[in-house]
């Protein structure tokens, strides 16, 4: 409150949030050293009455700062707040939420069955009914219902149909394959079904296309086999080697080692009278150019790969400059330093 008590002071009355004003919201001081009116009480707002959801249950009362909690029945979820509270505008905090049916999972199709009863999707409470198609027998409860933890009664039932091929393989001559409600017979790969559709004949692959063969066809009782014309098979030249292969239209390429030099065709071909389209070729040793003495020297060696010649000059006679006293003869066939030659020594150097 506010306000002084001396004559005609107003005295002004005010409740705190949440809690309404019962009585007059002022007072006066009169000249009789009385008040005007009687002093206010607050009591607390009340908010509008709830009622509990449908399938479900709540329970508080409506007064500031109450609150309110709903649950729901079993099968049933809730949908919106739990609890709701009596504000200070006398207002709630929440609207009052629904009770939602359990919804339960979709049930796989019945094979070869049919199921009636709820709908796309089912809720706590729902049935569904199943029967077998025409030929076929129900294994199991024809009937399941919707539960309270979302859960199907019982289990999905079957339909299972007689298995004609569990006697005398069906009367197939190789192959019986059981269907809901009938059978099939077939054949194993290089067969095929005979018009009674019981007895299987063979198939001649190599008639048709030559069985997608590239050179030659062979028709076996159930099967086929492609082969293709063989060349004699080759040795590796001495000094050399040859890549794989012995088959028309293969093609052998020949190399020689380092140092060796082939003589003959570079790679012959199998042909499609089985035989080879050249002799194959041998691998001889690389020859370097016949090298002549130095004039006023000798030279000793020979001139194959890897052959080395050694020069040496007559008394007073020296190799001129840096030339090699030894050349080798290189995989390519050549040298590796020219021939020197042979100087006369300075007179400084001949005499004592």
């Amino acid at each position: 409150m506010t306000g002084d008590n001396l004559y005609q002071d107003v005295v002004q009355f005010t409740c705190e949030p949440g809690y309404d004003l019962i009585g007059v919201p002022n007072v006066t001081c009169q000249a009789s050293a009385t008040w005007s009116g009687s002093v206010p009480t607050c009591t607390r707002a009340q908010c509008p009455e709830l009622t509990a959801p449908a399938d479900g249950a709540m329970v508080g009362s409506n007064f500031f700062e109450d609150v309110v909690r709903f649950t729901c029945y079993a099968g049933y979820d809730l949908v919106g707040a739990q609890n709701a509270t009596c504000q200070a505008s006398a207002t709630w905090s929440d609207d009052v939420p629904v009770c939602s049916s359990v919804p339960c999972p979709p049930l796989p199709p019945l094979v070869n069955g049919v199921q009636s009863g709820g709908s796309s999707t089912y809720v706590y409470g729902e049935e569904v009914n199943f029967q077998c198609d025409a030929g076929f027998h129900l294994l199991g409860s024809s009937l399941r219902s919707c539960l309270a933890d979302s859960t199907w009664s019982g289990c999905t039932p079957t339909c299972t149909d007689i298995n004609e091929c569990s006697i005398s393989n069906g009367g197939c001559g190789q192959i019986c394959t059981n269907t809901f409600g009938s059978f099939q017979c077939s054949c194993r790969i290089g067969y095929t079904l005979n018009s009674d559709g019981f007895a299987c004949d063979d198939v001649d692959e190599c008639a048709s296309a030559n069985g997608d063969c590239e050179q030659i066809c062979t028709n076996t009782i159930g099967s086929f086999q492609c082969s293709s014309v063989q060349c004699p098979q080759l040795t590796a030249p001495l000094n050399g080697g040859h890549t794989a292969g012995s088959s028309y239209p293969t093609v052998v390429q020949f190399t020689c080692d380092t140092g060796y030099n082939r003589v003959g065709a570079g790679s012959i071909a199998c042909q499609a009278d089985g035989t080879w389209s050249d002799s194959a070729p041998t691998c001889t040793l690389a020859q370097c150019p016949v090298l002549r003495a130095p004039t006023d020297g000798t030279m000793t060696g020979s001139y194959s790969y890897q052959d080395v010649v050694e020069f040496t000059c007559d008394p007073g006679y020296a190799l001129s400059g840096s030339a090699a006293a030894a050349v080798t003869c290189q995989a390519d066939g050549t040298w590796t330093a020219p021939a020197p030659t042979c100087t006369v020594k300075s007179q400084k150097s001949r005499f004592c």
